[in-house]
């Protein structure tokens, strides 16, 4: 038997993350990689799994606590027989289930912009005495305060007890009702006076914005690329390989890091003190991701090493994720230049804001199809109906100068107009 001191893993970028849930308490035994506490950042929450199976002996961490890289989070008593006497394939399966069930939910169940603060705060972990911890996560939280359910009449069939949506599902016996009829009972139409609490993400995304916009002196470029000829290309594909998901958005990411590697200094980062510059070696993009809980960026690493069907998947995964309330550290740090994709709700023009320290963003509007003249305008050609995506890019002006701006851009076209020019 072997005492283990755990740590708080590498959160890449991010300091000072609030705990907002403990999972565990002293006495339980945990597999790897189960689940022990939940973080709540700007960006995202996320769950801190334990990378060693074994017996809690302490926990250095409670709800409300800000935590770092390193940070020491709970004692584990284990040794390496027990690690691999765990009984992992039922774990597995419990989680196999927990997923399905969560991806089952009817539309009613999805959580919405509550603020985690107003939930039931779960009992103290660092105490064998007294009631049970109730181990559910945040968005599993706002489902019950929405619908007033009291967690601790609901036995958890997730792993080590957790509880999941699909529990409280099958406690309001809302499994076979139609989507329309739980929306009309459960969810009465809010009176004009109601308030309603921001969530933790969106304060803390309302900070980390409002300090990027007063202190980043953007400046944006307004553009339109002609997709006409990408669109049809990306069809042909789709019907190639018609159970892979292929929006428009990889082959952006795709034509931006060719931009980014052409044009460097729109993929740095400005020091605090102004004083220097940090070219980035890797391209990874952030892209904006819209959830239940507010706006997330997680990022996608080194998108100049991937193809086009590869960042697709990567994307589809990791934006599942995001909306799950699933991404780890490793989803959130390291992003050098990021993509707001607007165009699969509607709009075609707005301004993004930086996502600081980076010094770039794209906003992508609605695609719509416009009457066009094709060719020179002194050659009179044909007039068609063409696909254009409006294209705005932010920029921090005190890296980047309007010619640098423009370069890119006008590249950013080139390359959306006609992909080839990325292989050349």
């Amino acid at each position: 038997m072997a005492s283990i001191n755990i740590t708080i893993p590498d959160l890449g970028d991010i300091e000072d993350v609030e705990v907002i849930e403990v999972l565990v308490k002293v006495g339980d035994t945990i597999a790897a990689d189960d689940p022990v506490i939940v973080l709540e950042s700007a960006k995202a929450s996320m769950d801190i799994p334990c990378p060693t199976a074994g017996t809690i002996e302490s926990i250095a961490v409670n709800v409300g606590d800000k935590v770092n890289s390193g940070d020491a989070l709970l004692q584990l008593l284990g040794s390496e027989e027990e690690s691999e006497s765990e009984p992992e394939p039922a774990t597995a399966a419990e989680a196999t289930e927990t997923e399905n069930n969560h991806q089952a939910a009817p539309a009613n169940l999805e959580p919405t912009a509550e603020d985690a603060a107003n939930d039931p705060a779960p009992v103290s972990s660092n105490s064998s005495a007294g009631p049970s911890p109730i181990h559910a996560s945040p968005a599993v939280r706002r489902i019950a305060s929405e619908h007033a359910v009291d967690l601790s009449q609901i036995t958890g069939t997730g792993p080590h007890g957790r509880i999941t949506k699909a529990d409280i599902q099958n406690h309001l016996g809302l499994q076979a009702a139609p989507a329309s009829t739980a929306t009309s009972t459960s969810q009465p139409k809010p009176s004009s006076s109601e308030t309603i609490a921001l969530s933790r993400i969106q304060k803390l995304s309302a900070q980390h914005l409002q300090q990027s916009w007063a202190n980043i002196p953007h400046v944006t470029h307004f553009d339109e690329a002609d997709i006409t000829d990408l669109e049809a290309w990306r069809q042909q594909l789709k019907q190639q390989q018609p159970d892979q998901a292929l929006s428009l958005l990889p082959f952006v990411m795709k034509a931006v890091s060719y931009c980014l590697a052409q044009e460097p200094r729109f993929n740095s980062q400005l020091s605090a003190d102004g004083e220097s510059l940090r070219l980035n070696a890797e391209i990874n993009l952030g892209i904006a991701v819209d959830t239940a809980d507010g706006l997330v960026v997680p990022v996608i690493q080194q998108v100049e090493q991937q193809g086009v069907r590869s960042l697709a998947k990567t994307l589809g995964e990791t934006a599942q994720r995001a909306r799950d309330g699933k991404l780890s550290p490793a989803d959130l740090k390291g992003g050098s230049f990021t993509i707001s994709n607007l165009g699969g709700i509607g709009g075609q023009h707005f301004t993004p804001i930086i996502n600081a320290p980076e010094v770039g963003i794209l906003g992508l509007g609605q695609a719509r199809w416009q009457l066009k003249r094709i060719g020179p305008p002194q050659q009179q050609g044909d007039i068609e109906d063409r696909l254009i995506q409006p294209l705005a890019l932010s920029y921090d002006h005190r890296v980047i100068d309007g010619a640098v701006a423009a370069r890119f851009i006008a590249l950013l076209k080139q390359a959306l107009e006609d992909l080839r020019k990325i292989l050349l």
